[in-house]
C-alpha cells in the first residue's frame, strides 16, 4: 500500500513540474504563426495547441487521478500526457515532411 501512494505521489509531483516548466514554452507557442500563411496550415495549428495546452494537459493529469481515485481506471490518467506528447511528434513529423520544415506552408513558400 505505501508503495503504491509513494508512486501516485511521486507521478503527481513529475506531472506538476514538468507543466509549470512547461508555461514558458506554451506562452512562446503564438510565435509559430509569424510566418505568412502560416495560421492555413493545419500542421502549424495542431503543433502549436500541442504546446499551448500541454501545461493543462500535465496539471490534468496530476490533478484527475486523485479525484477519480476510487475507480480502477484512475491510475491511468497519469499517462494523459504521453497523448499530448505524441501529438506533438506526430506534429513535427507531419509538418518536416508535409511543409518542408517550414510553418508558411512548405518548398513553394521560399
Amino acid at each position: 500500500m505505501l508503495n503504491s501512494n509513494l508512486s501516485w505521489y511521486l507521478m503527481t509531483a513529475v506531472w506538476v513540474l514538468v507543466g509549470l516548466a512547461a508555461v514558458f514554452p506554451a506562452m512562446m507557442s503564438p510565435m509559430a504563426f509569424d510566418a505568412p500563411g502560416s495560421t492555413s496550415n493545419p500542421y502549424t495549428v495542431g503543433f502549436a495547441a500541442s504546446i499551448a495546452v500541454f501545461p493543462v494537459v500535465c496539471l490534468a493529469a496530476a490533478a484527475l487521478p486523485w479525484m477519480l481515485r476510487h475507480w480502477s481506471f484512475a491510475k491511468w490518467f497519469f499517462l494523459l500526457p504521453l497523448a499530448d506528447i505524441g501529438a506533438f511528434a506526430f506534429f513535427i513529423l507531419a509538418l518536416n515532411h508535409f511543409s518542408g520544415g517550414q510553418f508558411g506552408g512548405g518548398p513553394q513558400a521560399r
